[in-house]
């Protein structure tokens, strides 16, 4: 062989690696260019954690999609949804299940498409029309400062008018029922042993003031600071849920959950594909996958979330946590959303003006 030919020969094959890695190049181009990004409305925090490390993954390597939390409140998700309204940026929402009722009342969620999974949820779970379905069942009972109970001999609480003791005076941290589910919960607990319902709230209007009022330190418009205060011995003893306080104990806060005898009411997170959306196929896909049994395994698993669908076997370490959850759903009560939403800008300022000032 000439030396020329030697020369080229060697040239091809020190090329072909280049060739190789220009054309893995491409390729690896490619694939990313097509690859979709689907924006989910959710709540920040340790929830957005917990899906965006453990379950969100799966989908996305299946799919070719990426998922990006748009993070915010129930009610800052909602007003997102309502601005964008006919040329939506969100594809998939998840709303407390009394912001869910507002949604669906608007337009703003399409049809989950019919599909076996739904058959595998809890009935409670599934709205009508499937509108939306619930993807985290939970509720609200009360929460309680481990700490402060054990160095003043206090049993643990085991009603929600313990909220009305004397001996918590100011040392009872409230939500705020125009903001949050959890004191909205609260309330209408309160306003139902009072004997009022979800269509009248006057029996709690007349007496929350001077039966609960004075031993609430504060009313906070969300749960943000809650942990914080729980840990300065600031809040004593307040409404939330066993989901939010399984998470704190994980951190090491001293903190525990009791369920009052009345029942405990539910808080659904749920999920809707948002309407008129650019990826409406892709969009159904995701919010199926979130129903199944192996979303939600790694969801209670990872993050505590209890399960919406009734095929999820509690993951090793988690059995007595579920069947504490099941417990608690044996006298949990149902919040009449509807009636709730019929009056709720006029509960909202009412409250704001007589109690949450």
């Amino acid at each position: 062989m000439t030396r020329n030919k030697q020369d080229e020969a060697r040239g091809l094959r020190m090329g072909r690696p280049l060739l190789g890695a220009a054309l893995a190049a491409l390729l690896s181009a490619g694939a990313a260019a097509q690859q979709t990004t689907l924006h989910v409305g959710m709540n920040g925090g340790d929830m957005a954690r917990v899906f965006t490390q453990h379950v969100f993954p799966d989908f996305e390597r299946a799919h070719n999609v990426r998922i990006v939390v748009e993070p915010g409140m129930s009610t800052e998700v909602l007003a997102r949804a309502q601005a964008d309204k006919g040329k939506p940026r969100l594809h998939l929402m998840f709303l407390d299940d009394g912001i869910m009722a507002r949604a669906i009342s608007v337009g703003l969620c399409a049809p989950l498409n019919d599909d076996p999974v739904l058959k595998e949820l809890y009935p409670t779970a599934l709205k009508k029309d499937r509108m939306a379905a619930g993807i985290d069942i939970g509720m609200t009972g009360l929460g309680y400062n481990t700490k402060v109970f054990a160095e003043r001999g206090w049993a643990p609480p085991t009603s929600w008018m313990d909220l009305a003791d004397p001996k918590y005076r100011g040392q009872v941290v409230v939500q705020s029922a125009s903001s949050s589910t959890f004191g909205l919960h609260a309330f209408l607990m309160i306003n139902r042993i009072l004997g009022g319902d979800d269509r009248n709230y006057g029996p709690g209007f007349a007496q929350w003031p001077a039966v609960v009022g004075p031993n609430v330190r504060e009313y906070l418009p969300d749960s943000a600071r809650l942990a914080d205060m729980v840990q300065a011995d600031e809040a004593v003893l307040f409404p939330w849920t066993p989901t939010a306080i399984t998470r704190l104990k994980k951190r090491g806060v001293h903190v525990e959950y009791a369920q009052p005898r009345e029942g405990s009411m539910i808080l659904m997170v749920g999920e809707c594909v948002v309407a008129g959306n650019s990826e409406p196929e892709l969009s159904q896909k995701l919010a199926l996958y979130l129903l199944s049994e192996q979303a939600q395994t790694k969801a209670l698993e990872m993050g505590g979330h209890f399960p919406s669908n009734r095929n999820v076997l509690a993951p090793a370490g988690h059995a007595d946590a579920l069947q504490r959850f099941q417990g608690y759903m044996s006298n949990a009560k149902i919040p009449n959303w509807d009636q709730i939403n019929e009056t709720r800008p006029a509960f909202n300022a009412r409250w704001n003006r007589e109690i949450g000032r």
